[in-house]
Parts: C-alpha cells; structure tokens; sequence
C-alpha cells in the first residue's frame, strides 16, 4: 500500500508542478494564434486536461471496473464545479464568474446539457450499436462538436 501511495503522490506532485505550466501556455497559444482564450480554454486545454481522467476511465474499463470509469468522468466533472468555489475566493477583485466572457456561459450551459445527456443515456440504457458505438454516446459526441463550435461563436 505504501508504495502505491507514494506513485499516487509523485503523480501529484507532477500534475501540481506541470499544471500552471499548461495554463500559460494555453494563454500564450491563444495570444499568438489570435484564437480567444476561451476558445483555447474549451477546445485545446479541456481536451489536455482530461486526458488522466480519459486514461484512467479506459484502465477500468479494462479490469472490468464500469462503475469506476463512469465515476471517474461523473466525479471529475463535478469536482471541477466544485472548484469554482475556491477559484472564486482566491480572485482578488470580486466574483470571477463577473469577470470572465459570456462565451463561459455558453461552456457552463453546454456542459450541463452534456451532464444531463449523460446521465440520461445512463437511465434509459441501450442495446443498440452503430459501429461499436450507442447511440447516446454519438449523440454526446455531436453535442460536443455543437458546444464547441456555440462557444466559439459567442467567444
């Protein structure tokens, strides 16, 4: 046990380390490529940023564990919310959510539309595949490409 928690904590310390160095980078992307912040935000640094999580849901997958996987994305993504708490506390000059671009709004509502999607394709079930793939999943799948290109637009 202590050795796989010392793995955890170096992985940790990693992603604590390695963190603000994505974010800046993201920001100087956007900045050279004229893109927007919030579309490099949605696009390039969610997609990066969710790649541990993307990778650990395939890895239960594979031992088996579908309840694990499917957490992992559910707890993820709620916990990200969670965190605008703490981010809203730690800016300095009122509420950060005051100070972003209505293009957020956009991510937030998608996101929460996506959740929902999710959720419900959860509750429903299927037994239908196109191409090894359900239904519900094209259809996330679609709503991703819908969100992203909605906040692009509004950003």
């Amino acid at each position: 046990m202590g050795r796989v928690a010392l793995r955890f904590g170096l992985a940790a310390l990693v992603i604590l380390v390695s963190a603000p160095l994505v974010a800046s980078s993201a920001r100087e992307i956007a900045i050279r490529s004229g893109v927007s912040e919030t579309v490099v935000g949605v696009g390039l640094l969610a997609i990066t940023t969710s790649l541990p999580e993307l990778i650990a849901s395939f890895a239960a997958l594979r031992i088996g564990a579908y309840d694990l996987a499917v957490g992992n994305l559910f707890g993820s993504n709620a916990a990200n919310m969670a965190m605008l708490l703490f981010v809203d506390l730690a800016y300095g000059s009122g509420s950060v959510l005051e100070a972003v671009s209505p293009a957020q709004a956009v991510a937030g509502v998608g996101a929460i539309v996506m959740m929902a999607l999710a959720i419900a394709a959860i509750v429903h079930g299927s037994e239908t595949r196109i191409w090894r793939l359900e239904p519900d999943a094209v259809v996330l799948l679609l709503a991703y490409i819908a969100l992203f290109l909605a906040v692009a637009r509004a950003a």
